[in-house]
């Protein structure tokens, strides 16, 4: 056998033990990430940058959850746009009633909220999950993680969870994300309120881990589902808002409200706006078609 023959007979086998190997990747892939259950991952957010390079502070941040596309929704769309807003936080529940694809497309993507879309970092609500798997908002939204960290700049970083799945896992994953990044502030927001004054859903003990993995960091935590618009005063070093109010139906306030609530708005859709600087500081300011009807810093 020639020399030329065997170097090539080498090469073949390589090759093969080459390729067989990597069909074992990537079948151990798919069995430890099954399809439509892609596990949680950073979604970057690039930081805005001024000509010289260095990140511009503050930023900027609306928020709100629960709209319908009616004309309520119209109003909160154009004030969130008004803001300028760096990065739209959406509180979940952005399509009623069921978050199907088609309405998002006909109707959401119609609003404001539409048009902010390139600078949404969203969380799904109860509403979306009438569409099984909430296939409607994953597909309206480019399918984002199922839940998911990104960094916000001026030394904050977002934790966008998602309140109608697997609690335990991703406290789980917010420990880790956490102690991975121990120097940063956190944007902290699901759909479901830990704390609410609410009569039609009220307080859910059932997301007390998300709390309990956030102990100890400073920053703000986010929610909607009630539609109203509830400020809390801080538990230790963190600050909730419930902002249900982005223009589906409002609900009132218990006549006693929860502990520690501070600042209740009933039957007002409304955003929020924050300011978040880079010392971990922020505002915030809740804004109305008429008027700003809360505000304060942190």
């Amino acid at each position: 056998m020639s020399g030329d023959l065997r170097t090539k007979r080498r090469l073949v086998r390589r090759l093969t033990a080459m390729l067989f190997a990597a069909s074992l990747g990537a079948v151990a892939c798919r069995a430890a990430h099954p399809a439509g259950s892609a596990p949680a991952a950073d979604s970057p957010f690039p930081a805005l940058v001024s000509a010289s390079g260095a990140a511009i502070c503050p930023r900027t941040v609306v928020a709100a959850g629960d709209m319908n596309g009616l004309a309520p929704t119209q109003a909160t769309g154009e004030l969130a746009q008004a803001q300028h807003p760096d990065v739209v936080a959406a509180l979940g529940d952005e399509q009623y009633e069921t978050g199907a694809l088609a309405d998002f497309r006909s109707k959401y993507d119609h609003t404001g909220w539409g048009r902010l879309k390139p600078r949404t970092r969203p969380v799904p609500g109860n509403h979306e999950y009438l569409t099984p798997g909430a296939a409607g908002y994953f597909a309206y939204f480019g399918h984002p993680p199922r839940y998911y960290a990104y960094d916000l700049g001026c030394g904050w970083r977002g934790y966008a969870l998602n309140s109608e799945i697997g609690i335990a896992d991703q406290a789980s994953w917010l420990r880790r994300d956490l102690a991975a990044h121990p120097g940063t502030t956190v944007l902290a927001y699901w759909h479901r309120p830990r704390y609410s004054s609410g009569t039609k859903h009220g307080p859910d003990p059932a997301v007390q881990p998300f709390w309990d993995a956030l102990a100890g960091r400073r920053g703000i935590v986010l929610n909607g589902h009630e539609h109203n618009y509830e400020r809390f005063a801080a538990r230790g070093t963190l600050r909730e808002f419930v902002v249900g109010t982005g223009g589906s139906s409002t609900y009132p306030f218990a006549p006693q409200p929860a502990a520690g609530s501070v600042k209740r708005i009933a039957h007002t859709p409304g955003v929020l706006v924050l300011t978040l600087a880079d010392t971990g500081g922020y505002s915030w300011a809740f804004h109305t078609t008429h008027a700003v009807l809360d505000s304060g810093r942190g």
